[in-house]
């Protein structure tokens, strides 16, 4: 049927976007999951993908390989976190699904190493037998979700939610490809957005990343602002304090030109001794890394330098460091706390 393959890219689409939110951040979420979790327990799923897999043929293009990538995700998602008990409740049986994985390893030649790899840890998680996390949402949350689900609130609450999410995945889209205010800006709209239903840990996680965005522009102390306000947050987000280590390290440098007066050599040994506690900060958080230890070491070392300038009579006789560029700092984030958020 024609409308085989489109069932197969809309159900695609539905469930991607979840698999990347194994926990729902709001009720209307928590019952989109548990229509996902009830749909993924039901025969007709698991019989439905084994027979268009075990067909020799494709049914419609990419048939065999679509097919695998959705039974391997569903399989992901019902996992159960590791510190969780399995459900008391029997998985619903995929010796057919196993079937056909086999059946499709055994007979097709063409199939990409990617798509065979994720075959075989397939069929090997099917024969061993699955593993399946509790509903998301049971008894009486379930009623209760039931029934607030259009109430103003809740559609509030859940627009909130989505419009958030989009826009920090679209902040981490733009970074990848090197537009560094539009990812800033999506990730200010994604705080906006979420105002008050922006769960403390992810609100700090995109503070973080909008640092980022923030230093590689050259504005350590917005970058350093927005840290900080990450680090209240979260205050055990390690990425939040290097940066704001860095933000402050970079201020505190620009106070201390030669030429410059008594109140800007003030002003960066205040910056010093708060880059130097964010500096500490992130070495607790990450005691193993390498670049960490470094900015602990520079902010140090800035610290002491500005509190000989200030004791000697003249600020300008006092020998200090080399200026720090907050953008040039920033390019080494990535090796120092790898990845966006």
């Amino acid at each position: 049927s024609g409308l085989r393959p489109l069932a197969v890219e809309l159900l695609m689409e539905l469930l991607e976007p979840q698999m990347q939110l194994p926990v729902a951040s709001s009720p209307r979420q928590a019952h989109l999951h548990h229509q996902i979790w009830r749909c993924l327990r039901s025969r007709a799923f698991w019989q439905n993908f084994a027979r268009i897999i075990a067909d020799p043929a494709e049914r419609f293009p990419r048939s065999h390989e679509n097919c695998t990538r959705i039974i391997a995700g569903a399989i992901g998602w019902m996992r159960p976190e590791e510190r969780c008990i399995p459900e008391a409740v029997a998985p619903p049986d995929v010796s057919e699904a196993a079937d056909a994985i086999r059946a499709y390893l055994g007979g097709s030649k063409g199939i990409r190493p990617d798509i065979r790899g994720i075959a075989e840890d397939l069929l090997e998680e099917l024969t061993v037998g699955l593993k399946m996390k509790e509903d998301p949402l049971q008894g009486e949350a379930l009623e209760d979700a039931r029934e607030d689900l259009f109430e103003d609130e809740a559609v509030r609450r859940e627009s909130s939610a989505h419009a958030w999410q989009a826009l920090r995945r679209l902040g981490n889209d733009a970074f990848k490809k090197g537009l560094i205010w539009p990812a800033e800006a999506a990730y200010g709209l994604a705080l906006q957005e979420g105002g008050t239903q922006l769960p403390d840990h992810e609100a700090s996680l995109i503070l973080s990343n909008r640092s980022l965005m923030l230093l590689k522009a050259g504005h350590p102390a917005d970058a350093a602002r927005s840290a900080a306000e990450a680090l209240r947050r979260d205050p055990r987000n390690a990425k939040a304090a290097y940066r704001r280590a860095v933000g402050l390290e970079a201020l505190a440098s620009a106070e201390i030109a030669p030429g410059d007066g008594a109140a800007a050599l003030r002003r960066g040994l205040r910056f010093a001794e708060e880059a130097f506690e964010a500096a500490e900060l992130a070495a607790r958080l990450e005691a193993k890394d390498a670049k960490v230890a470094e900015l602990l070491q520079k902010a140090k070392g800035r610290l002491e330098e500005l509190r000989q300038a200030e004791a000697a009579s003249s600020p300008a006789e006092a020998e200090v460091a080399p200026q720090v560029d907050a953008a040039d700092a920033a390019a080494d984030d990535g090796a120092a706390l790898d990845g966006m958020d």
